[in-house]
């Protein structure tokens, strides 16, 4: 299994989550931090945490009798100051977008 990456300048390239499905959403760490779990195009699964978060807007809308997993068309970090913004957008049911001190990407085991 991989190591986890660190988000930074350097591992930016590494955050790309296009074409991947939002498995499940959590809050760790008494709820300062939030972690994300996917399904990558290629099967693997990740869970992306992160850390000390705030302005999160989660908005996914469902018409009736629709379900599934929440597919990405777009995701990207971007610094803002000493913090970072993430954006992670599934239309047509909507996004998630938060601010954090940093984030980690874990590759689950199996």
């Amino acid at each position: 299994m991989p190591a986890p990456i660190t988000l930074s300048e350097e591992t930016l390239g590494s955050f790309v989550l296009c074409d991947a499905r939002l498995l499940g959403i959590a809050w760790e760490e008494a709820g300062r931090d939030v972690a994300l779990r996917f399904m990558l195009g290629d099967g693997r699964s990740v869970t992306l945490r992160c850390c000390r978060v705030s302005s999160v807007r989660i908005s996914l809308d469902y018409k009736p009798n629709q379900g599934g997993y929440a597919l990405s068309w777009e995701s990207r970090f971007e610094r803002r100051g000493s913090r970072w913004s993430f954006l992670f957008d599934c239309p047509p049911q909507g996004s998630i977008d938060l601010e954090c001190d940093g984030a980690r990407l874990d590759h689950d085991a199996g």
